[in-house]
């Protein structure tokens, strides 16, 4: 997922802004997720439109780690975990 896409995500559960939230959402993910090793960038896609350096160098779009899937598995309002624990035994 890009980091718009998690922001869009997160505004439309809680029914807000996404641009509000992206700044928090890229900020968590350099500081926080991806230095703990819970995120990892899985590749970037490619703009056809916009900043010349993001046409060269593609939008980042990152996954869970095996880390990550626990941190997932933790929450408890989260209503997939059976789907998240497959993929997490698949992995290991």
């Amino acid at each position: 997922m890009t980091r718009t896409a998690i922001a869009q995500n997160i505004a439309k559960k809680n029914n807000l802004l996404w641009k509000n939230l992206y700044s928090g959402v890229f900020r968590d993910l350099d500081e926080i997720l991806i230095p703990l090793g819970i995120v990892v960038e899985a590749g970037r896609l490619p703009l056809k439109r916009g900043p010349k350096a993001l046409q060269e160098k593609g939008v980042p779009y990152y996954q869970l780690t095996p880390e990550g899937l626990l941190v997932v598995l933790s929450i408890d309002d989260f209503d997939q975990k059976e789907s998240v624990l497959n993929e997490f035994l698949s992995k290991a």
